[in-house]
C-alpha cells in the first residue's frame, strides 16, 4: 500500500461529498424562483382584500409590488445564488489544497488553482476550463465593481465572453445562439453605463459544471499521489 493511501482515500471521499453538495445547492437554486410565483399569487389576492371596490388603489399597489416581483426579486435571487455557488466552489478548492498541502496559503481563486497544478498538471487543460474561467471573471466583476464594467479589470475579455456566449460550452452555446437565449448579459444602466447581469439559470448550470470540474481535479490529484 502506498504511503499516500490515507490521503488518497480522503481526497476520494472529498469528491463524493462535493458531488452531493453541488447537487443539493443546484436543487435549491432551481427551486428558489418559486418564491416569485408564490408571492405573485399572494400579492394579487391582497389587492381585493386590502382595497375592495377600489381599482385605482389596487392599480397603484400592483405597480409597486409588480415591479418588485418582475425586476428586483429575480435580480437578487440570481446574484445571491451565483455568489453562493461560487463560494462553494472556492471552499471546495481550498479544502482540496489543504489536504494536499496543509501549509499552503494561497490568496485567491487563481492562486488555489495554480497550486493544484502540482497535482495533475495545468488546470487550464481540463474540459470546460474556459467556462470556469468565465465564471471567475464574472464573479470578480460583481464582487469588486458591482457588475459595472467601467473601471473593472479585463473589460474586453468580459464583453467577448458575453457577446460570443463563451461562458457556455460549445454544445450549449450553439443551442442558446439559435434560440436567442442569454443567461449572462450586459445591460445599460442610466447613470453608471454598462453593467453585467445574469439570470438564475446561470448559477444553476454552474452547480453541475463545478461538480464535474472538481471531480476531475480530485481524480488527477489521486493519480498524482499514487505515482509518488
Amino acid at each position: 500500500m502506498s504511503d499516500n493511501q490515507p490521503r488518497i482515500e480522503r481526497v476520494e471521499e472529498m469528491a463524493r461529498r462535493a458531488a452531493v453538495e453541488f447537487g443539493d445547492v443546484g436543487d435549491y437554486i432551481w427551486k428558489s424562483t418559486r418564491l416569485i410565483s408564490d408571492e405573485t399569487q399572494r400579492e394579487r389576492a391582497k389587492l381585493e382584500a386590502y382595497f375592495p371596490d377600489d381599482p385605482d388603489r389596487q392599480m397603484r399597489r400592483w405597480a409597486q409590488e409588480g415591479f418588485l416581483l418582475a425586476s428586483v426579486f429575480p435580480l437578487v435571487i440570481a446574484q445571491g445564488n451565483f455568489f453562493s455557488i461560487m463560494s462553494l466552489f472556492e471552499v471546495r478548492l481550498r479544502l482540496l489544497l489543504k489536504e494536499l498541502e496543509p501549509r499552503s496559503r494561497p490568496f485567491g481563486f487563481r492562486d488555489v488553482l495554480e497550486a493544484l497544478d502540482r497535482y495533475g498538471g495545468p488546470h487550464s487543460s481540463q474540459a470546460n476550463w474556459k467556462q470556469v474561467d468565465a465564471a471567475i471573471e464574472f464573479r470578480n466583476c460583481f464582487m469588486h465593481h458591482g457588475g459595472i464594467l467601467d473601471g473593472a479589470k479585463h473589460v474586453d475579455k468580459i464583453r467577448q465572453l458575453v457577446e460570443r456566449l463563451e461562458y457556455w460550452p460549445v454544445q450549449l452555446r450553439n443551442h442558446a445562439s439559435s434560440h436567442d437565449v442569454r443567461h449572462v448579459l450586459i445591460v445599460e444602466h442610466p447613470t453608471l453605463g454598462d453593467r453585467l447581469a445574469i439570470t438564475n439559470s446561470y448559477p444553476y448550470w454552474l452547480a453541475g459544471l463545478f461538480r464535474d470540474y472538481f471531480a476531475c481535479l480530485c481524480a488527477r490529484a489521486v493519480d498524482s499521489l499514487r505515482s509518488r
